[in-house]
């Protein structure tokens, strides 16, 4: 019997396994990530209630450069920025208040677990594309020239099959996003030790 035939206990089983597998035979760690990568997703559907009440927040869609997707059961695209997705109970005030404070580079490295950057120039990257100009242009806005898109790993990994996902580079992300926020004064401390030097 084929994966894609599979009886929907089989199917699950299957995915339980590989969740658990994927983060090493935990089973406790998998279900913390399940949960985490699902408030994600929340956030998302979240956020289009936001922007459909606050003109505020249709205001500022045009600044947001990095988007989170994912598709719904209806099979439409559901979209969110960063900085929007990556808060806990976030707000459409919440976010008109702080987004000018909030570090980007922090929440995509949080948010880089669980998402992947799709190519642009991929069919799934037009497709995205296309659903994010119709989402904005609902509002009368446009994206940023400099405007990337990311879908759940599960998502990405269907459409361009498995990459190898390194731990270390998701540590190295979160550092170097942490070490862009020192001031200059910790950042020299922290090179220091780095290198030896302190």
């Amino acid at each position: 019997m084929s994966a894609s035939h599979q009886p929907e206990p089989d199917r699950l089983e299957a995915a339980t396994d590989q969740a658990i597998a994927a983060c090493g035979g935990d089973a406790r760690q998998a279900v913390t990530a399940l949960i985490v990568a699902n408030e994600f997703l929340s956030n998302i559907a979240r956020f289009g209630e936001e922007v459909e009440r606050s003109r505020g927040l249709q205001k500022r869609l045009a600044y947001a450069r990095s988007w989170y997707a994912y598709q719904d059961q209806e099979g439409q695209w559901r979209f969110g920025p960063s900085k929007f997705v990556g808060y806990d109970r976030m707000t459409a005030e919440g976010y008109i208040e702080t987004a000018e404070d909030r570090d980007g580079r922090r929440t995509e490295a949080q948010l880089q677990q669980w998402f992947t950057a799709v190519d642009p120039e991929s069919e799934l990257g037009t497709q995205l594309s296309s659903a994010l100009y119709g989402f904005l242009a609902s509002y009368g806005k446009a994206p940023s020239t400099k405007m990337r898109i990311n879908v759940p790993n599960d998502v990405h990994e269907k459409h361009f099959g498995a990459t190898a996902s390194d731990p270390h580079d998701i540590l190295v992300a979160t550092l170097i996003a942490a070490a862009k926020t020192l001031p200059p004064s910790h950042l020299e401390k922290l090179r220091a030790n780095l290198f030896g030097r302190g």
